[in-house]
């Protein structure tokens, strides 16, 4: 027989946890139990009403602060996808596309830091992707290209930021959309 603990806001088994219950743990029945399972997992909170039931609740609302912390996060999580976007770089005297993944910056860090030229795979505008020569002057451009882009994607999420932060309703906080 299962158990929930309103102290601990926990489930209990009498198979597991023997004697080790919360004196306050109210016994439901396997059903009961995988419904308030189900509906925790949907984002609803487990309560206890006044006569002793176990129950759903819709989870209180969010505060403004709390709203504004989700979209801070969710932000970042969109900046953070958009550095990864590749960047077009006229390092090679024409527009070629870089990836510009985490390991391709690294790659290129390295190139850049021995001061020497070598292969870096690029696409050129008929779509063609290969690994071409550049020199060490053309992979410290591109460098700057990289960096010049990373950048644009910071002061960006800065100035959505802000407009979060200045936000006085939902409406105006979820109106603030990654659209770079």
């Amino acid at each position: 027989m299962k158990h929930y603990s309103p102290s601990t806001l926990g489930f209990y088994d009498v198979d597991v946890h023997g004697n080790n219950i919360p004196n306050d743990a109210i016994e439901i029945s396997d059903e009961h139990y995988a419904v308030l399972l189900a509906g925790q997992s949907a984002g609803n909170t487990i309560a206890v009403d006044s006569e002793g039931h176990i129950i759903l609740q819709e989870p209180a609302p969010l505060t403004l602060d709390q709203r504004k912390e989700r979209k801070i996060v969710q932000l970042e999580r969109d900046r953070n996808a958009a550095i990864q976007t590749p960047v077009t770089s006229s390092a090679l005297g024409s527009p070629h596309v870089y990836a510009a993944r985490a390991e391709n910056r690294q790659f290129l860090n390295d190139l850049v830091t021995l001061d020497a030229g070598g292969k870096f795979t690029c696409t050129d505008v008929d779509g063609v992707k290969l690994r071409r020569p550049h020199t060490a002057a053309q992979l410290t451009q591109l460098a700057g290209d990289y960096q010049a882009a990373i950048e644009a994607k910071f002061d960006y999420f800065e100035m959505l930021v802000a407009q979060v932060l200045a936000a006085n309703t939902t409406e105006e906080i979820d109106a603030v959309i990654w659209a770079f």
